[in-house]
């Protein structure tokens, strides 16, 4: 699964993953940051990837 750099998410304007957020993968499209009590969701749509 490929996920954004912090680099490439603040080309996009998105918040990037602090290096204390927890990091849990749901499945192959989901992965969820939690930090602290805050949950951040990240989908990765691989059906849209170019490999």
């Amino acid at each position: 699964m490929y996920e954004l750099t912090n680099d490439e998410r603040a080309y996009l304007g998105l918040e990037p993953v602090e290096c204390d957020w927890d990091r849990v993968e749901i499945d192959e499209t989901h992965i969820v940051y939690f930090e602290g009590n805050r949950v951040i969701p990240i989908r990765i749509r691989s059906d849209t990837l170019k490999h």
